[in-house]
């Protein structure tokens, strides 16, 4: 199973050096989106009366996907940084990666989980997302949110996909730098039936029907195969030679993918993100589409029509900026909505405006833009403030 340095030092040397791609933002930029959107409009009671209102309402109820494709992301670039060229041995590559993990990530996160924290202790504004902290803290600042939540109100609960993501971080690293590279390929490979086998299990033999659908969507063995499909990806193409000898494989991928999807989408009358019997597949095969998605629009180097016009908006300068952000806008984005609906709420707003269709859809399209554009302004101040002048530090780890 392990691996010597010799072969570490191999699989570091395959592969090309590592590369800014605008458009891996711009796909953060509509991921974030996605659940903002998700997030934002639980508050509204929507009407669906009509086909466009249907296809509106599932595109909405499907926003799970923007963290799948998070996860995915995120698996992919992890192993790719991972897979990087480098002289270094395996102790200082490790102490290297994890410095520059905790500049990226903890800085802003445990900012904003000290103000959350004082908001908690001293009840002004008084704020009921705010009120658990207090309580569970503990949990919070270790990102174990997710093995809790399951029967406790966190109050900050999107926080788990931020825990399953940390818990990631920890224990992948050593796998890759200590393991053969057929191990690391075997073990991601073996995550997609094990994390469906899970969901399953866990799904029908808990007795608390919410509790089954919360812990087989966010507990982490649940979700390890998104991550670890994301970084399979990364392990195939390490090299342009390789990378091109999977295409037709992948392209075979992303249509049964795809096709899946909609399959499912159109008998379902949705796309859920977990269930007991078809369902249990919907992640595994979301995320083995999202992969596929990576790797005809950053990896591969052939073109066709549609691709263009694909990577001109996902490169475009407001995909990518929100992308850049995506992550300080998803720690706040809840906490913000919760705020906004704790002032005003869905009743009170139907109430005074009637049954007027127009009225109402300008009502929700205000709503969730004042969404976004606090969210926006909050990512870019702790930007300046905090994220930037950290992630400067980066270089000294070089």
């Amino acid at each position: 199973m392990g691996t010597s340095n010799g072969t570490t030092q191999k699989i570091r040397t395959m592969s090309s050096p590592l590369k800014y791609i605008p458009a891996l933002d711009g796909l953060r930029g509509i991921a974030i989106l996605w659940v903002m959107l998700h997030n934002g409009i639980l508050d509204y009671f929507l009407p669906n009366d009509t086909a466009l209102e249907k296809i509106f309402i599932a595109f909405v109820n499907a926003g799970w996907l923007g963290v799948q494709l998070f996860f995915v992301l995120s698996g992919y670039l992890i192993t790719r940084i991972l897979l990087q060229p480098n002289s270094q041995s395996p102790s200082r590559t490790l102490k290297k990666f994890y410095t520059r993990r905790v500049l990226r990530i903890f800085p802003i996160y445990y900012a904003f989980l000290a103000f959350a924290l004082i908001f908690s202790i001293i009840d002004w504004p008084p704020l009921a997302w705010s009120t658990p902290i207090k309580e569970h803290i503990i949990w919070i600042a270790l990102h174990l949110t997710n093995w809790i939540q399951v029967d406790t109100d966190l109050g900050v609960g999107h926080l788990w996909s931020l825990a399953v993501e940390e818990q990631f971080y920890l224990v992948w690293p050593l796998i890759v730098i200590f393991f053969s590279r057929q191990t690391v390929k075997t073990i991601c490979v073996l995550s997609i039936p094990a994390a469906i086998a899970f969901r399953l299990w866990f799904f029908n033999t808990s007795t608390d029907p919410e509790i089954a659908s919360l812990g087989a969507y966010i507990l982490t063995p649940a979700r390890i195969d998104a991550l670890l499909i994301g970084a399979l990806l990364a392990e195939l193409t390490l090299c342009p030679q390789q990378a091109a000898k999977i295409r037709t494989h992948l392209r075979t991928l992303f249509v049964v993918s795809a096709g899946l999807i909609i399959a499912i989408s159109a008998t379902h009358f949705s796309f859920s993100k977990v269930g007991s019997g078809i369902t249990s597949i919907n992640q595994s095969i979301a995320a083995i589409c999202f992969a596929c998605l990576i790797y005809f629009l950053t990896i591969d180097n052939q073109r066709w029509a549609m691709k263009t016009t694909i990577l001109r908006v996902l490169n475009s300068r407001l995909l990518t900026n929100v992308g850049k952000h995506s992550y300080a806008m998803y720690i706040v984005h809840s906490p913000i909505s919760l705020t906004l609906h704790s002032y005003y709420s869905t009743s009170q707003i139907w109430g005074e405006i009637g049954n007027d269709s127009f009225l109402r859809s300008l009502a929700l399209i205000t709503d969730l833009l004042l969404l976004f554009a606090l969210t926006y302004l909050f990512a870019r101040i702790t930007w300046v403030l905090i994220e930037k002048p950290c992630l400067k530090l980066k270089h000294r780890f070089d």
